[in-house]
């Protein structure tokens, strides 16, 4: 059997990295495209044999670029004699479900990677490609039960055409990146909180501005690291500068690895309201590191509970986010034992690897 991974992006992706390896390991043969330059997910698995083909063609209006885009896909898929294709992401997608319609021999998979994110957003352009992705790929695959509910009720998508895999990790992989340098607390710095997320509205950063303001107005130094880029950022910081916490609060950009960021907290906060299944708050599990989440989004209920985070109502008020952070000088339980279960439900093994490679089972 020989699969065709399809990317749009070739950031770093430790999820990606398992799966191939894992592929590779069970005798499937595995080849890689890109629509994009190359980045560092796409040297890491060169590094595991795989040969990898990159196709970018330049600014070009959407149908054309749809048009040429997917017909590479039919025309690679013919040439190294593809089983299955197996795609990941909005645009990737859809290029890759029109592809499918000359492909009639070939198992296609799209995988989608949010759930309600773009009916939150209000983001027009992709649900339009999502809808059209959910009408001609041949199967879907989403990586949580909440974005099967949503797919299902909201997008009536037909239930046989869509399958549930967890995100699945081979976690000693994050300890071969390499590190970077990490600013260091200050001496009078009681905590440190990392936050890393786009920065857009849904992921609901600045709940945390009024949260270091009162401990700043009691002489307590607790810092906000933000790793992350996207349109709110100079909003935000406009936000920080109005309530004289700038001092405390450091915006670090996109960062390619966010480990050692997450090792030199005490906190990792994820306030988001919209996601499908979160690979921040895992990667803080993995570091065994506190964390504040809201409950009831994406796949947090399936693995987060009072006994390994702290856990908000979706509309939840200042005053609680600042009891859990008093609470957390208390010892590091949760984070403990939130590792357990990160390490138990979402590690890569045979049983999970076998049932990712079932989707590609040949068109019979």
């Amino acid at each position: 059997m020989k699969i065709l991974f399809v990317f749009q992006d070739s950031s770093k992706s430790v999820y990606f990295e398992s799966l191939t390896e894992g592929f590779l390991k069970k005798n499937v043969q595995v080849e890689a495209l890109f629509f994009c330059k190359k980045g560092i997910l796409q040297q890491r698995i060169e590094q595991q044999g795989i040969i990898c083909h990159n196709y970018n063609i330049p600014q070009s209006g959407i149908v054309s670029k749809a048009f040429f885009n997917a017909r590479y896909i039919v025309q690679l898929s013919k040439k190294i004699g593809a089983n299955g294709i197996f795609a990941h992401t909005v645009y990737a997608n859809f290029y890759t479900a029109l592809a499918s319609y000359f492909l009639p021999k070939v198992k296609v998979v799209c995988c989608r990677h949010n759930a309600d994110e773009f009916y939150q957003t209000n983001n027009k352009k992709a649900k339009r490609f999502d809808t059209l992705v959910n009408k001609i790929a041949p199967h879907l695959l989403v990586i949580s039960e909440a974005a099967k509910r949503h797919v299902i009720a909201v997008e009536k998508v037909s239930p046989p055409k869509v399958s549930f895999l967890p995100l699945v990790y081979d976690f000693d992989k994050y300890d071969r990146y390499e590190s970077c340098f990490v600013e260091p607390k200050k001496a009078d710095t009681a905590l440190r909180i990392v936050t890393v997320s786009r920065l857009v509205d849904i992921k609901r950063i600045e709940q945390f501005f009024p949260v270091i303001q009162y401990f700043k107005a009691i002489n307590k130094r607790i810092e906000l690291h933000i790793i992350g880029d996207g349109p709110f950022e100079n909003s935000l910081k406009q936000h920080v500068n109005a309530l004289d916490i700038a001092d405390l609060v450091t915006f670090l950009g996109h960062q390619e690895n966010v480990i050692p960021h997450i090792k030199a907290a005490d906190i990792v906060g994820h306030l988001s309201i919209s996601e499908s299944s979160n690979q921040v708050v895992k990667e803080a599990g993995y570091c065994g590191k506190t964390v504040i989440a809201c409950k009831g989004v994406g796949d947090f209920d399936t693995y987060l509970n009072d006994d390994n985070a702290y856990l908000l109502d979706r509309h939840f008020t200042t005053d609680e986010v600042i009891k859990m952070i008093e609470n957390t000088e208390g010892g590091n339980e949760k984070g403990e034992n939130l590792k357990k279960i990160i390490l138990e439900k979402f590690s890569l093994n045979d049983i999970l690897l076998n049932q990712y490679i079932a989707l590609f089972e040949p068109v019979v």
